[in-house]
């Protein structure tokens, strides 16, 4: 059998005591570093005022007005001046053999706090070509304007993406 001995330090505690002291204040150390640190970050203001990520940051960087966009299906993207586009879905009319076409793509848009949505359509003649229809690219195409920015349709693929060109008025 094993006999500890204990035997007193200077200040009058056991060699077991003052080893229990020395733990409980690195113990609290510990704890008080981590309280420090997780203040620290919960305090920090850019946590919460970030409201783009990264990757929606790089997909703003491609979003010039007056040049047309590539608008993929349910993509958003920014525009320099905090303008965003949502393109939503996609609507078509059943045309009468030799009737007009129409096929619609829905946009939800939104500038600092106010939104809006759009319908941008695309016209044509059932059973003719773009060519052999007899209607011009302002005809086919739509454009409107929302707020101080004009909407004009150039490409259109249905269930998939369109192409505009948004401008500023002036």
């Amino acid at each position: 059998m094993r006999i500890i001995k204990l035997f007193k330090n200077e200040q009058g505690k056991s060699q077991w005591t003052a080893y229990y002291e020395k733990m409980n204040f690195q113990k609290f150390s510990i704890i008080k570093a981590a309280a420090i640190i997780v203040f620290l970050f919960f305090s920090n203001p850019l946590i919460y005022s970030q409201n783009i990520t990264a990757s929606e940051t790089m997909i703003s960087s491609k979003y010039k007005f007056g040049v047309a966009s590539k608008l993929n299906i349910n993509e958003k993207v920014y525009f320099d001046d905090s303008l965003s586009i949502i393109l939503t879905s996609f609507s078509h009319k059943r045309p009468y053999t030799g009737g007009a076409t129409k096929a619609t793509a829905y946009l939800s848009l939104s500038k600092d706090k106010e939104s809006g949505d759009i319908m941008l359509s695309v016209h044509g003649i059932d059973g003719k070509s773009k060519s052999d229809d007899g209607l011009s690219d302002s005809d086919r195409y739509d454009s409107l304007i929302w707020k101080e920015y004009k909407f004009q349709l150039k490409s259109f693929d249905y269930d998939n993406s369109i192409e505009i060109i948004v401008s500023k008025r002036e």
